[in-house]
């Protein structure tokens, strides 16, 4: 059983993203954005894998904490503010 199915009933689909998944990905690509970054940079600056990070940055799957936790350190800010940045949208 690999990471992105595990807990999932056999032959089940991952269900539709939650909103506030989606909010905390549009949060992540609005602040790479803000500082000229894109997936490639996220990538190399967290040492998460290209096809790993494309996932999430199109909300397809969600951001694990540990990964929110690496961006923010790669982007030089604090944690929370993705999780603000999620609730004020």
């Amino acid at each position: 059983m690999d990471n992105e199915t595990e807990g999932l009933e056999q032959g089940s689909q991952p269900s539709e993203l939650s909103n506030t998944a989606q909010l905390i990905a549009a949060a992540v690509r609005a602040q790479a954005a803000w500082r000229g970054w894109d997936q490639r940079d996220i990538s190399r600056e967290t040492g998460l894998k290209p096809a790993y990070i494309s996932l999430r940055w199109r909300a397809e799957r969600a951001w694990s904490l540990d990964d929110i936790e690496r961006i923010s350190r790669a982007l030089n800010m604090d944690v929370w503010k993705f999780f603000e940045a999620a609730r004020v949208q």
